[in-house]
């Protein structure tokens, strides 16, 4: 699932998981907080933006959280 369409608990999940697995400096908190900024041009007026992401993006588990973002897909295709 793209970066950019992550709930701040799945980029939470997912970046926590980084972090374990490659053991380096914990910076969780700044690193989703990034992510979520990076997210304000899906918001921005006058634009549409097209993804193209295969089916196991939506069936994946990422440690105990399963994959929110898709309700941010479905939101933004619903958006004018």
């Amino acid at each position: 699932m793209p970066g950019i369409l992550h709930t701040a608990e799945y980029a939470t999940a997912v970046m926590a998981q980084v972090i374990a697995f490659y053991q380096i400096s914990d910076d969780l908190t700044g690193g989703v907080t990034a992510r979520m900024q990076r997210q304000r041009v899906v918001y921005k007026e006058n634009h549409r933006l097209h993804f193209i992401l295969a089916q196991q993006a939506f069936l994946t588990t990422v440690g105990t959280v399963v994959s929110r973002s898709r309700g941010v897909v479905v939101d933004r295709q619903s958006c004018p």
